[in-house]
């Protein structure tokens, strides 16, 4: 199972694999949210008034680009790390692109995909982020809450859950 588990981790996750080693100086595996995070044009340095750096509750590290408006949030990047039911943890960094900032400064974005596995068993992903960029642009408050269920051809059910992470992105 566990083999199954990582190579269907990274066949998920690879898309992102370059991005994210480029965001934080090192190796990582790949976002939840695969789709939302595929490969685009780089982000033009005229589009983005502000960059927002900290560290999610429990310290690992995220990142934000704010468009010039201050309406969409261009790009976050954080790392996320999950316990999982069956012992063991996962480890992901994750990406949104383009989330859509209300007028009132909240945002949501959410994600969810169910894959068949090659051992006949699925893997269900589920990821959601919500929060609030102040009114002076200075500060993003947000929670950031990821999933991975691994259901086995046997029965054998395994999930890898974040809880509720906290984070706070300073400019």
């Amino acid at each position: 199972m566990w083999a199954s588990r990582i190579q269907k981790r990274v066949r998920v996750c690879a898309v992102a694999l370059v991005p994210a080693v480029c965001a934080f100086g090192g190796v990582a595996v790949a976002p939840l949210g695969a789709e939302v995070a595929s490969a685009e044009t780089p982000i033009a340095a005229g589009n983005v008034v502000a960059m927002y750096g900290g560290l999610t509750s429990n310290g690992w590290p995220v990142f934000a680009e704010v468009a010039r408006n201050g309406r969409v949030i261009k790009r976050i990047v954080g790392t996320m790390a999950a316990d999982c039911t069956q012992g063991g943890s996962d480890v992901f960094p994750s990406t949104w692109r383009n989330v859509r900032v209300s007028r009132d400064g909240t945002f949501t974005a959410t994600y969810e995909d169910t894959d068949p596995l090659d051992n006949g068993g699925e893997i269900v992903m589920s990821e959601r982020l919500t929060g609030k960029l102040n009114r002076a642009r200075t500060r993003i408050s947000a929670t950031w809450r990821a999933s991975t269920t691994f259901r086995s051809p046997d029965g054998t059910v395994d999930t890898c859950d974040t809880g509720a992470l906290r984070v706070a992105l300073h400019r």
